[in-house]
């Protein structure tokens, strides 16, 4: 079986979404079997992960990632003629919207429904896009991949007459993170001692505001020293946090590292005193 995958986000740098699919195609390359894997991706995707396998191959398509409005017109447009064209069976779509016009059995993943149950944690282009074209990508999906039970749980109230079609298989852990791994040097974060540690792009769905409020609160109650450490880029909605982050008590006692490689996330991790978020 010729399998597709649309891995047409895949940037620059990459989180969440993008980083469950980099592992996704490493995991499947490696598994391999009979079947073949085609990675669909676009011309400015960096550092793809290595395919293990003879049988899986990426197809690069002349559309930058980067400029959202042509790679959502490629998609729409050009990729069902080329599936077609590739002898293509099966198409996996990992992130959220199933091309409309596609006539080939599709695995559809949902990551969340936002636009849906909390649209203001979406940039109001993204959750009017979303609203417009997961209905129907549900509707025609052979098999609606949901990531956690939560997501399958909304879906069943969101979209009840599609969630006979959902299959919940979790994110698996990447071979990268392993208990052996090496502590970051405190020193090279700004730190002196293990900190509490968030990672995530600082945007509105994961709530860094309120994390700073229980940090604060932590050192008035408790008075601890321990520093807080954000790990991750800077998302939208986020002028508020920052703002708090560049004064008063916060600024002498949060670092923000920004985004950090892949490849330093597991020492970084391993020298914290707790995981927040």
């Amino acid at each position: 079986m010729r399998i597709a995958i649309d891995a047409m986000i895949l940037g620059r740098r990459d989180s969440g979404v993008g980083v469950w699919m980099r592992g996704l195609v490493r995991a499947l390359a490696r598994w391999g079997g009979e079947h073949e894997y085609l990675v669909y991706h676009g011309r400015d995707a960096a550092e793809l992960p290595a395919l293990a396998s003879p049988r899986a191959c990426y197809v690069p398509v002349p559309v930058p990632n980067g400029v959202r409005p042509l790679r959502i017109a490629w998609e729409q447009v050009k990729l069902p003629a080329r599936l077609r064209r590739d002898g293509v069976d099966v198409l996996h779509c990992p992130a959220y919207v199933r091309p409309l016009r596609v006539d080939r059995p599709t695995v559809l993943t949902l990551h969340d429904l936002f636009a849906f149950t909390h649209p203001r944690f979406c940039r109001r282009l993204n959750a009017l896009h979303y609203r417009l074209t997961i209905p129907p990508g549900l509707r025609r999906a052979t098999v609606i991949h949901c990531t956690s039970q939560w997501v399958r749980q909304t879906l069943e109230r969101q979209f009840p007459s599609e969630a006979g079609r959902a299959r919940v298989v979790h994110p698996g852990v990447d071979g990268l993170f392993r208990p052996d791994a090496e502590p970051a040097a405190l020193d090279s974060l700004g730190l002196d001692a293990p900190p509490f540690l968030f990672v995530g792009k600082l945007e509105p769905k994961k709530d860094v505001a309120t994390l700073l409020d229980a940090y604060e609160l932590l050192r008035r109650r408790f008075g601890t020293d321990r520093r807080l450490l954000l790990v991750g880029g800077a998302g939208w909605g986020t002028r508020r946090v920052t703002a708090r982050l560049r004064s008063g008590e916060l600024a002498a006692h949060v670092v923000r590292a920004g985004y950090v490689p892949r490849g330093a996330l597991p020492g970084i991790y391993r020298a914290a005193l707790v995981l927040v978020f």
